[in-house]
């Protein structure tokens, strides 16, 4: 904060730019002054699938528009479904499973205020199966099977078998290995505001990927156990991590940290890195000038005294 005729300037970020705020000096004086604010921001759209299809399959590809680098949330019925980012123009896609019956889906984004924009709805009717015949009775000529229409058949007694005990009859846990990242290494700085993330896991493990707390990306691992996704990242320090979320618990990879700094900011700190350097290299010229004076004059004082 600076103070000129008693005004003082204070800097507020922005979701993507800064403005700069004039602040009485009597209110400012002692203070400090953090604020936030976010610009309008677009609302997402769907544009696939068509409003009140039929689908038989157990997922279906939903696809949109929102801004570009931005986190997609699709949901179903209300619920979370699915995460994924944009791509540089916008465009967004992602798998979700469907429940038997309706099912309402919707994109929401979310900017650094918690602010949401929802887009249109989308239903999509997933049938259920159809009914079998009821086991143990036979149909009337004329009616449907598997209806109340039904004869009863007596069947012969089923025999009674003892219990198995508890280990025999328990299903093995299904154990996971914690995902890796291998790339990119922790500690890089990038300009792009698009990082795509390569790693490891178990063969057909849904990964989430995780920025600041924030799942951003989900991707399910081949048969090798690769997987590789895109993400957006916010500017400054990103925590990004890898995890499993599973019914027992949340298995997480190490945090990567990854700094994003825009193109325009990076070329000032590279200029501000060269005049810093400039101005050690200059302050070590002066204290080797001083040394090398002060060692004359030591010479010549010795010199003297020999003379004597």
């Amino acid at each position: 904060m600076r103070h000129a005729n008693k005004v003082a300037i204070a800097a507020a970020a922005l979701c993507s730019g800064l403005i700069v705020v004039a602040v009485p000096l009597a209110f400012a004086t002692g203070t400090v002054i953090q604020s936030r604010i976010c610009l309008p921001f677009g609302t997402p759209t769907i544009t696939d699938p068509a409003q009140d299809a039929t689908d038989g399959d157990a997922s279906i590809v939903v696809s949109g528009a929102a801004d570009p680098a931005v986190t997609v949330e699709v949901t179903d019925n209300g619920a979370g479904s699915g995460v994924t980012g944009t791509d540089s123009t916008g465009a967004y896609s992602i798998s979700i499973p469907l429940a038997y019956g309706p099912n309402v889906l919707q994109a929401h984004v979310t900017n650094a205020c918690n602010t949401v924009n929802s887009s249109n709805t989308v239903t999509i009717t997933h049938p259920a199966p159809a009914i079998p015949p009821t086991q143990g009775g036979t149909a009337v000529p004329g009616t449907t099977p598997g209806v109340s229409s039904l004869q009863p058949v007596i069947l012969p007694p089923t025999p009674i078998t003892a219990p198995l005990p508890p280990e025999a009859s328990s299903v093995p846990t299904r154990s996971y290995s914690t995902p890796v990242v291998l790339v990119p290494q922790s500690g890089v700085v990038v300009t792009k505001s698009g990082l795509t993330i390569t790693g490891r896991a178990d063969p057909g493990a849904v990964v989430q990927i995780v920025d600041d707390g924030h799942i951003v990306a989900q991707v399910v691992t081949g048969i090798n156990g690769l997987f590789s996704t895109s993400i957006p990242l916010h500017e400054g320090i990103n925590s990004i991590t890898a995890q499993l979320t599973l019914t027992t618990g949340v298995i997480r990879s190490k945090v990567i940290i990854v700094d994003y700094v825009p193109p325009a900011h990076a070329a000032h700190g590279i200029i501000a890195r060269i005049a810093l350097a400039g101005g050690v290299l200059a302050v070590i010229s002066g204290i080797g000038i001083a040394i090398y004076a002060v060692i004359a004059r030591m010479i010549v004082a010795a010199k003297h005294r020999k003379r004597e």
